[in-house]
Formats: structure tokens, sequence, C-alpha cells
């Protein structure tokens, strides 16, 4: 019963596997372009936000806010069927699991308090980047 049951689903399924992949691209670049994009049209923020989220460093801020956008235009031209477009889903891939783990290393973590959150968001959004930057278009 239990392998009928497994076949029937796959049967089902087998015309929207090869698209699956979207969900988890445009979910990642829609992420990615909206915080990248909306730090590039804010500017460099205050010395406060930049000691606590960058380092204190303005040129941390702007790689992190290009590297954003970048990725998510690579995370979503590399779903499309052009050239090196799997290299583009393993660059977009790195790029996002890069700059999450800095995210929850740098921001989150320490702060971390098993009552109020911590860095769920910035580590599974890291692990989706790094599942695309080893997998690719696979």
């Amino acid at each position: 019963m239990t392998e009928a049951l497994t076949a029937r689903i796959q049967r089902t399924c087998a015309p929207v596997v090869p698209h699956v992949h979207w969900f988890v691209r445009l979910g990642l670049a829609g992420i990615f372009l909206y915080h990248g994009i909306d730090k590039l049209a804010a500017g460099t923020p205050p010395a406060e936000a930049l000691d606590m989220m960058f380092l204190g460093s303005a040129a941390v801020f702007w790689m992190v806010a290009v590297a954003e956008v970048l990725a998510g235009v690579a995370v979503l031209a590399g779903g499309f069927p052009i050239p090196f477009s799997d290299l583009l889903t393993r660059l977009g891939g790195l790029a996002i699991a890069v700059v999450m783990l800095g995210a929850a290393f740098i921001v989150h973590l320490p702060e971390w308090h098993f009552m109020r959150g911590g860095a769920e968001f910035q580590v599974l959004t890291a692990g989706l980047g790094l599942y695309l930057a080893v997998r690719g278009n696979a």
C-alpha cells in the first residue's frame, strides 16, 4: 500500500518537479533584493548602526548592500537556461551564505536568548544559500 501511494504521489507531482526550484529562488532573491536595494537607497547609516552591524565600517556596509543585490540577481538569473546559469546559482548561493552567516555571528548570536529569538532566520537563509552553492542547478 505504501509503495503504491508513493508511486501515485510521484506521478502526480512529476509535472511540477522541474519548476519547484523557483520557490526557493524567488524567496531568497526577494529577501536579498529588498534588503540590498533598501540599503543602497537609504545610504550609509549612522555610526551607531555601523558599529552594531557592520564592524564600524561604511565600506563593509556598502559591500554587503552590493553583495545582497548581486546575490539576488544571480540566484534569479541562474534559474533560466542561459550560459553559466549553474555558476550564477552557485555564486549567488555562496554570497547569500557568507552574508547571512556574517549577520548571524556578528549581530544575532551574541544577543541570542531562547525566549526572544535569535539567528534562526539568518541560519536558515544561510543554509539555503549553502544548498544552492553546493548543489547548483542539479
